[in-house]
């Protein structure tokens, strides 16, 4: 049995732990109401930070975003302009078919020239130097050409690399969209445990900001470069224009001169054939002339010799050197110096006559030449006249116009 000291001193025990359970439970009841609170706040304080973050991030993006789409619009046209400016080249440079074909054409006619005329004339040069031209110009464009080519395959493989780069932005802009609008009562939601299975990222703003700038400016420089090339493709292909023009101009008037020169050497050559010929036909004629003289001259001879043979039958004495016989003596003389010297003239009007007639026929075989050069360098003319047309018309490029002569449509 215990004893009444026992007794209070249970009570008393009881009535202690009573108490001090009662502060315990009320010191922990106040400071689970402040962590309550505290961590309620701290929630709520970060959500709204992360908001702030998100759109913060949302700003960046964007900002990107469009940067991006200025470039790639900015790549988009750049290309289609250098494709054009590619077709305006490969355009040029197939209406050098056009020169080539007259110059090769202008060479092999004049290879129709003969003999003498087959000469290394200025027009011979002109064509010459007008093929190298159009060789030369045909290279420039074909260069020009490939060097396009290859700048539309990078500008394309950077606006790749800004694409890929946009896509990205845009994937990242619904996500952090998204992700800014959740809230706790969102549908979806879900719980993932162990903060260490949440991947943090594969790059930090810096690399993210220098991945974006490098595709920005990689893509603006080659569209610089691209618009570049083409102000260098279009100034080729209209210094390419001119130059062909000039040594068109220079070709042409070098055929002018040069036909000046045959018409002026066949106008010659026809009057000396048309003298020649009036010369041959009276140094003919003189050679009748001296011939019948020649012949004229036979009777008289006859009548002389005749005599002086008559009188050598004079008998005795009477056949004496009296004064008929030194007469019919000197007749016959004289008509055998006559003779003499009527065919020494026949002979040198006989060989006037062959030296005029050999003139004549190469004055005649020269003239069909210059004929026949005339002709050619006439039809390389008419030949060229499809040049004095526009080659290639590229924007702001007046017509070629033929400065020499018409223009033909």
């Amino acid at each position: 049995m215990h004893s009444l000291r026992d007794w209070y001193q249970a009570n008393e025990n009881i009535m202690g732990d009573a108490s001090n359970q009662r502060f315990d439970a009320n010191a922990t009841k106040f400071a689970a109401r402040r962590t309550v609170n505290e961590t309620d706040n701290q929630t709520k304080w970060d959500k709204y930070l992360n908001d702030c973050r998100l759109d913060d991030r949302l700003v960046q993006i964007e900002q990107w975003r469009c940067e991006l789409e200025r470039v790639l619009g900015n790549a988009d046209a750049e290309i289609n302009l250098l494709a054009r400016m590619k077709d305006d080249c490969d355009a040029a440079l197939a209406a050098k078919a056009i020169p080539e074909s007259c110059c090769a054409e202008c060479l092999g006619l004049r290879d129709g020239r003969l003999e003498i005329d087959v000469v290394k004339d200025v027009v011979h040069d002109e064509l010459c130097k007008e093929e190298k031209l159009i060789e030369r110009v045909k290279e420039t464009l074909a260069k020009r050409s490939q060097e396009a080519f290859t700048m539309i395959m990078s500008l394309k493989d950077a606006k790749r690399r800004v694409s890929d780069d946009l896509e990205g932005k845009h994937h990242a802009l619904d996500i952090n969209r998204q992700a800014l609008g959740l809230h706790t009562e969102s549908s979806g939601l879900s719980y993932i445990k162990g903060l260490g299975r949440v991947a943090q990222g594969n790059s930090t703003p810096e690399s993210w900001n220098v991945f974006s700038t490098k595709n920005r400016d990689e893509c603006e420089e080659e569209i610089r470069a691209s618009t570049q090339l083409r102000s260098l493709i279009e100034s080729d292909i209209q210094n390419t224009a001119n130059d062909l023009e000039a040594q068109r101009i220079a070709c042409e008037y070098a055929f002018r001169n040069r036909i000046h020169e045959f018409e002026q050497t066949k106008s010659e050559l026809e009057w000396q054939k048309t003298r020649t010929e009036e010369e041959l036909q009276e140094i003919e004629a003189e050679i009748r002339n001296v011939e019948n003289a020649i012949a004229a001259k036979a009777g008289p001879q006859k009548v002389c010799f005749s005599r002086y043979e008559l009188r050598a039958e004079l008998p005795g004495v009477e056949h004496c050197r009296d004064e008929p016989a030194f007469g019919l003596h000197n007749e016959l003389r004289e008509l055998e110096k006559s003779l003499a010297t009527l065919n020494l003239r026949l002979e040198e009007a006989q060989n006037n006559r062959d030296r005029l007639c050999r003139t004549l026929a190469t004055i005649t075989h020269d003239l069909d030449l210059k004929l026949n050069s005339l002709r050619l360098d006439r039809q390389c003319l008419e030949v060229r006249k499809k040049l004095t047309v526009p080659l290639y018309r590229t924007p702001r490029i007046e017509p070629t116009m033929d400065t020499l002569t018409r223009t033909f449509a």
